[in-house]
């Protein structure tokens, strides 16, 4: 059956499936002997067949008949325990394999080892996360962004600090001059450069499945919302004087 009859097939048949999971179960379908390795579930299947998919002809054939087993065991891992039993943390390891062979497909080298490492700790990589070490690498060659991994696991970073965020100027202060006895108008700089900053800092903690560390004060959240609602307002009111 080809792709055209697939999607036809699947419109009829199972019209309760969305485009993308089609997608999912015909990238893994397309993987030689798939049906050994079920065990690894859709989502991670899914990303192999993808890969195998960006290969080109001499590379996929290289794989063999059963590319994802050649795969795991030239990273120096086995699929099957002595009992041809399932093991817990085999997921673990393609899950870390997984991250390494995306960012191979953007010139980032990062050993195995490492990846699991780093996965032991926090959640997979995000694609803005890829983008800063294939950017690393590129500025500062390719050890740069296994020396930036390596030092974010050993000092236990928080994950926002994964990407550094740009040099902003100092924050604004609000001071008074007087003037004639009377307070002059307050200038505060760069208020547009002040709010980018806040914002920025906090995109990072509304990513679905990000792990925050220590407890947040709703008390100064609110506070933080009240305050941003009047800076709003007052904003709102300059641009329709100015």
């Amino acid at each position: 059956m080809n792709k055209n009859d697939w999607v036809a097939w699947a419109r009829k048949n199972i019209p309760y499936l969305n485009k993308r999971t089609r997608e999912k179960y015909m990238s893994i379908a397309s993987i030689p002997m798939v049906e050994k390795h079920l065990h690894y579930g859709v989502e991670r299947l899914a990303e192999f067949g993808t890969y195998l998919a960006s290969l080109d002809g001499d590379a996929a054939k290289e794989l063999g008949e059963d590319p994802l087993a050649k795969l795991v065991n030239d990273k120096l891992f086995t699929l099957k325990s002595e009992n041809n039993s399932y093991q817990g943390d085999q997921k673990d390891r393609w899950d870390a394999i997984l991250e390494v062979l995306k960012l191979e497909r953007m010139n980032v080298i990062i050993p195995l080892e490492i990846m699991m490492d780093f996965l032991a700790m926090y959640n997979p990589l995000t694609g803005d996360e890829k983008k800063f070490l294939k950017n690393l690498a590129e500025a500062n060659g390719k050890d740069a962004p296994v020396e930036h991994i390596k030092d974010f696991i050993a000092n236990k970073k928080p994950r926002n600090e994964f990407v550094p965020k740009p040099e902003t100027s100092a924050p604004a202060t609000a001071t008074a001059t007087i003037e004639n006895g009377e307070v002059a108008t307050q200038v505060i700089p760069n208020i547009d450069g002040q709010l980018v900053s806040l914002s920025e800092s906090i995109k990072p903690f509304l990513v679905e499945g990000v792990q925050m560390e220590g407890k947040v004060d709703a008390g100064m959240l609110d506070t933080l919302i009240n305050d941003l609602t009047k800076l709003k307002a007052r904003l709102n009111s300059a641009n329709t004087t100015a």
